[in-house]
């Protein structure tokens, strides 16, 4: 099990990643739109798509 303090230096350690990361941000509506679609070309398909639990 790792202790407390490894965790939060593996936790700060993304932070500071995502922080540093150049690319530009996706909006939330961006986002939205594009898990939209991909749902509906699911259904379309018939594939079985389930929520996350």
């Amino acid at each position: 099990m790792i202790d407390d303090h490894a965790q939060n230096e593996k936790i700060r350690a993304k932070i500071r990643q995502a922080l540093e990361d150049g690319r530009p941000d996706v909006s939330a509506e961006d986002v939205f739109e594009e898990l939209r679609t991909y749902h509906a070309e699911k259904l379309k398909l018939g594939d079985d798509v389930q929520s996350p639990s």
